[in-house]
């Protein structure tokens, strides 16, 4: 942590203080109310229940912020012509959405005949290093990445590509000029409570990710039935927590706005169906009031 709002000193950044709680309280170990910190927030505080939040990675030139009640869409590049994509949460206790499909460079992968049995859907989780995925896509996405051979067109041997791809092992960026724009993209479609689907595309400048030192990591893992959408997208998109009105908000993350960066943002395509869980709901405005934190991206706030 940075710095934070004076007028409502939260703690002071010791690293051993413990989970910040953004979840549900249904995953919460404490038997007293409220049951996260978030929840005595909005208890005590009067916040709204929202929280919007942008990670940027350890190249970013834009800052890592989370504003605790209020949707702050300063932090991404949305427009008129380019609104926020809102992804249905259909259960209250991780942040559980639907993926209904998944696509490699536009080509749809099957579904596999156990599919999001691990929550009950897949989660957007702050606490998640990595970008979890069942195996089934995991294995068609990395046949994609390796078949495209754009990482030994950079100067990698086979064994150099499998620790890459499959050990997590970091290569020197300087030593390996990967063209990330001809690597395979992933894209995710969403249920949405606004426009039936949304679809969030990442591409190898997204999805291959610096450390700061000069190193590049391919931070994509396999595991379960269902998707771990961490770090890897809390990294690249804007993201608004709307417990409210049960959604999650997706838009453009950090450096947007950098001509510099043209091509190289995750994006949030929407679609134009209805919504399988939708059901007649006011959607309330969000008010002003609300605590503001600049933080240093890689805490865990789940």
């Amino acid at each position: 942590m940075k710095h934070q709002n004076p007028s409502h000193p939260v703690c002071d950044g010791i690293s051993n203080q413990g989970i910040f709680g953004i979840a549900y309280d249904g995953i919460s170990r404490t038997q007293f109310e409220p049951r996260t910190v978030f929840s005595a927030y909005v208890a005590q505080l009067g916040l709204n229940n929202v929280i919007s939040f942008r990670g940027c990675s350890a190249t970013s030139t834009s800052p890592s912020f989370v504003d605790f009640g209020n949707q702050n869409d300063a932090l991404s590049c949305i427009t008129n012509q380019s609104p926020l994509g809102w992804a249905t949460i259909i259960a209250e206790s991780y942040y559980v959405v639907d993926v209904v499909g998944v696509a490699v460079s536009g080509i749809p992968v099957a579904i596999p005949p156990v599919w999001q049995q691990d929550y009950g859907g897949s989660i957007v989780d702050s606490c998640t290093t990595l970008l979890v995925l069942p195996s089934a896509i995991y294995t068609a996405f990395t046949t994609a990445i390796v078949n495209s051979n754009v990482l030994q067109n950079a100067g990698m041997s086979n064994a150099m590509v499998n620790s890459f791809v499959f050990g997590f092992t970091g290569i020197y960026a300087a030593y390996f000029p990967i063209n990330f724009a001809a690597l395979p993209t992933i894209s995710f479609t969403l249920d949405s409570p606004t426009t039936g689907t949304i679809t969030l595309t990442l591409s190898g400048y997204n999805y291959i990710q610096p450390d700061g030192s000069g190193y590049l990591f391919f931070p994509i893992g396999t595991g379960g039935s269902s998707i771990m959408f961490g770090g890897v997208f809390f990294e690249e998109y804007y993201i608004v927590f709307d417990r409210m009105n049960k959604r999650i908000g997706f838009g453009p993350g950090c450096d947007c706005g950098l001509p510099s960066m043209a091509g190289k943002i995750a994006t949030v395509s929407l679609g134009t169906g209805v919504s399988k869980y939708l059901k007649k709901s006011s959607v309330t405005n969000v008010c002003s009031r609300h605590l503001a934190l600049l933080m240093v991206f890689g805490f865990c706030i789940l």
